[in-house]
């Protein structure tokens, strides 16, 4: 299995949109969040599309994972929201790319599928967390200090 290597302060993380389209208001809080952690934030290019309940065409979605994976400025990707539609891009994703260049992946719910085909396809250890979108001024804080245990530090993360 791959790991990536630990996020530091200063990296660029992207947030893509593999499901459903997700509120301009929730991303901007998430992308806050992600920067008040010290993290530089990449949307990606069709991050803000809305194709009926998907965030843009499935080439699309896709194509926003692909150009994240190749990119080596960026050492994360999170995902903004799950929803339907992560089943319908998972042959479309440069699995070569992820196991070239392994990065953090983040994202939980309908994002499993691209969890459980990146560890398949690339050899990927990712990361099962919270969605950009839901980091809000309300998300608990308990949360975000483990989701920085778990990126920032050299220890693997351990329950309180």
């Amino acid at each position: 299995m791959l790991k990536a290597g630990r996020l530091h302060r200063g990296d660029t993380v992207g947030i893509v949109c593999p499901a459903g389209p997700v509120r301009e208001d929730l991303l901007a809080s998430g992308i806050k969040t992600l920067e008040s952690l010290g993290l530089k934030v990449k949307p990606g290019h069709h991050v803000r599309a809305e194709l009926g309940y998907l965030a843009g065409s499935d080439r699309e979605r896709a194509e926003d994972i692909n150009r994240m994976l190749a990119d080596p400025s960026v050492k994360g990707i999170f995902c903004a929201r799950g929803g339907f539609g992560c089943t319908r891009i998972l042959d479309l994703v440069d699995y070569g790319a992820a196991a070239q260049n392994p990065k953090v992946f983040v994202g939980y719910s309908d994002i499993t599928a691209l969890h459980l085909a990146l560890a398949k396809n690339a050899g990927l250890v990712t990361f099962h967390g919270p969605m950009a979108a839901e980091m809000t001024e309300d998300f608990p804080r308990y949360n975000l200090d483990c989701l920085e245990r778990a990126l920032f530090c050299p220890e693997p993360p351990r329950g309180d």
